[in-house]
């Protein structure tokens, strides 16, 4: 009888034995199809049950056949591959109906957080003004008499109250064009539209806004194109108002209580000492309400300073606050143009007058 032809090799299938398979599957199926169809050399399940599993994922291959390939690790989703160019990752132009999610992202007790400060805050310095004004007027004022030795051609009381009356009625002014104008809202669940890049998703207003700057909580409203420039001169004359208010203080102080602040450190020693006092009857209640308020003038009047110089300095540059943060640089007008945008032709009218933006571009919605 001939010998038998020798006989070929299997085809590779899919997990099992011949050619590596393109998709690993599951190693509990391997082990199960190698005890039923009878490959050689498959050990038997042992060894506990991850044991018997690896057992069977490596059991050896026919004659002929080559050991399966392990899959190539997943690339991280929006990873560049080893062929594709690195100029065809470009950035997204973001778009109005991107907006729509952003309002979904807070959770809901920071949002009920910031809900609650966007109320207190104004609450707070409307009583901050109150209080200002109660002072001035039943302490301050009175306690400015004319000295019978000189004759001055005003006198200080009057000068006094007409300083402060130009500057709370600026800062108060101010602060309320900043409520009324709020900055341009664009519907941000509307369609496709192409938003500029200075529009931003305010999570407390839950609007979009166009030229957005950032949200004051004092205010409540968000600050923008349209009340840019008078949150500027909000922030100017609250500071100078909360200066003047704590220089008027301190001479209350002085005369009243008879304390020499010409050494530097008679001021940070003044408010332990007026609490012991307090309580051991020697000051007034009206009196330690003024040292007080001091520091909370001080406070006050040094933050607004401070904002209202980065303000400044971010019109100068062209850029909101939220650019700025993100390192979007700004547009390549000149300083100038940038100062004109904000503050408009006739800023001189501004700075006298509580007034909107007269001969400004900064209501203007769209970005040059």
């Amino acid at each position: 009888m001939p010998p038998a032809p020798p006989r070929s090799p299997r085809p590779a299938e899919p997990g099992g034995r011949g050619e590596a398979a393109e998709a690993p599957q599951r190693p509990g199926v391997l082990q199960g199809r190698g005890r039923r169809r009878g490959v050689a050399g498959a050990p038997p399940p042992g060894g506990g049950r991850g044991g018997g599993c690896r057992a069977a994922s490596l059991a050896a291959p026919s004659a002929g056949a080559r050991l399966p390939a392990h899959p190539p690790p997943a690339a991280p989703r929006g990873a560049r591959t080893p062929g594709q160019p690195a100029t065809s990752r470009r950035l997204k132009k973001p778009s109005a109906a991107g907006f729509c999610g952003e309002a979904r992202a807070r959770p809901v007790p920071r949002m009920l957080a910031l809900r609650l400060l966007n109320v207190v805050a104004p609450a707070y310095f409307l009583g901050l003004s109150l209080v200002t004004l109660a002072l001035q007027l039943f302490l301050f004022l009175p306690s400015l008499r004319p000295d019978p030795a000189s004759a001055p051609l005003l006198p200080p009381a009057l000068l006094h109250g007409a300083l402060f009356l130009f500057l709370s009625t600026n800062a108060l002014g101010n602060y309320v064009l900043v409520v009324q104008n709020s900055p341009d809202e664009l519907d941000a669940c509307g369609g496709a539209l192409r938003a500029p890049p200075s529009t931003h998703f305010c999570r407390v207003c839950a609007r979009v806004a166009l030229r957005h700057d950032h949200h004051c909580f004092f205010t409540g409203n968000c600050i923008g194109g349209r009340n840019l420039r008078n949150f500027v001169l909000f922030c100017l004359y609250t500071s100078l108002a909360c200066l003047h208010s704590a220089a008027a203080g301190l001479a209350y102080i002085s005369a009243v209580l008879t304390v020499s602040f010409a050494h530097p450190l008679a001021f940070l020693t003044l408010l332990p000492t007026a609490i012991g006092q307090f309580f051991s009857g020697a000051v007034l209640g009206s009196e330690m309400l003024v040292i007080l308020m001091l520091h909370l003038w001080l406070a006050v009047g040094l933050a607004c300073a401070g904002f209202c110089c980065h303000q400044l300095l971010l019109i100068l540059r062209g850029q909101t606050r939220h650019q700025a943060r993100r390192g979007v640089a700004g547009g390549a007008r000149p300083w100038r143009k940038n100062l004109q945008e904000v503050f408009g032709k006739r800023w001189l009218l501004g700075l006298l007058v509580p007034v909107v933006n007269v001969g400004g571009d900064g209501s203007r919605p769209w970005d040059k």
